[in-house]
């Protein structure tokens, strides 16, 4: 947890903001975690030929205490690491499609969340 401490400490200010932003376009309920079904929800949104083998190791390498939840410190430092060696341009452009994510999944998880049952 240290290391992540240390690459989050390295993030320029906004680099952080845009993380933290799309954290709590993840976090449904906004209740400061985000579920495991949350998760793979926003990785299939991201990456529609996710399997559930690379989604069990994106976990592992993101729930830092193993708790089932990802938090937005782990969250953070997650990205934090991933993003250290990409160049600002090349990240920008990366969370545009991480912005997206709110307005095209986030209403699916609030009615599956509710049990709201909708006619397609």
């Amino acid at each position: 947890m240290i290391h992540s401490y240390v690459e989050v400490r390295a993030l320029g200010k906004e680099r952080k903001e845009m993380i933290e932003e799309v954290y709590r376009k993840i976090d449904v309920e906004g209740i400061g975690y985000v579920e495991r079904e949350s998760m793979e929800e926003f990785g299939r949104f991201m990456n529609p030929h996710l399997d559930k083998e690379k989604f069990e190791r994106l976990m592992d390498q993101m729930d830092l205490d193993k708790s089932g939840q990802i938090g937005p410190n782990e969250f953070l430092g997650y990205f934090a690491k991933l993003s250290k060696s990409t160049r600002d341009a090349a990240f920008k452009k990366a969370f545009a499609k991480y912005r997206a994510f709110e307005r095209s999944a986030k209403p699916v998880l609030r009615e599956r969340r509710l049990g709201v049952v909708v006619a397609g």
